[in-house]
């Protein structure tokens, strides 16, 4: 894989879009003009930035690998991930910010969401418009297994992936796709959870505590 990608330099941000949750230490962020910028939370400044190889599209969503959500014990990441909307995800050395993959498993419409396994080993993402959920071997670069959700309504379309994130020890993962949510375990491929709600879903995020795990869902209602 390859691309006209462009080594961290000095820059004044880009235009449109807003960035991912921050892992520590450092930012991703992709806007409308093709370009992520690298930024510094420690020293509250930006790094410099990346231009997404030349037509794949802008960046859609990002993360990095490890993400970094174990806590104070997460390994460092070396890499990050980020998809386009031309539907590939390009897999980035963090160390010279070089091209190291580029995945292809969604069709048109890009890749709506991004979420890297705790230990970096694997990801998922999740299709803007072909309705498809895809797990990747980060260690091979290769696409594992793909799930596409089922059609909706009488024009036989499939809903958009909204949100996609896995929990904290990396046993579960969960996803929505328009008022629908389904948490499912990994090891078992069992449905965890599997529910209908009121609004339409768009983002979710694994809490636990004394009773149990819970799945916090933000909606438009």
């Amino acid at each position: 894989a390859g691309g006209n990608n462009k080594r961290p330099r000095p820059g004044d941000g880009h235009d449109g879009g807003a960035p991912p949750p921050p892992m520590p230490g450092s930012l991703l962020s992709g806007g409308h003009d093709e370009v992520i910028n690298v930024y510094n939370l420690r020293r509250n400044g930006q790094d410099g930035e990346i231009k997404t190889p030349g037509g794949l599209g802008m960046p859609t969503c990002c993360s990095f690998a490890p993400p970094g959500t174990a806590g104070p014990a997460s390994a460092p990441p070396t890499h990050a991930l980020f998809g386009t909307a031309s539907g590939k995800i390009v897999i980035l050395r963090r160390r010279d910010w070089s091209v190291q993959h580029v995945l292809s498993g969604h069709d048109g419409g890009g890749v709506g969401c991004l979420a890297v396994h705790p230990t970096g080993r694997m990801a998922l993402s999740g299709g803007r418009r072909d309705g498809k959920i895809v797990l990747w071997d980060l260690t091979k670069g290769r696409l594992a297994f793909a799930h596409r959700l089922p059609k909706t309504g009488r024009g036989g379309t499939r809903d958009a992936v909204g949100h996609i994130v896995w929990s904290g020890d990396g046993s579960r993962y969960a996803y929505c796709h328009g008022t629908k949510v389904t948490a499912r375990d990994v090891s078992t491929g069992e449905d965890l959870l599997d529910v209908d709600l009121p609004g339409r879903v768009n983002q979710l995020a694994f809490v636990g505590g004394p009773e149990g795990m819970f799945v916090a869902c933000a909606c438009d209602d």
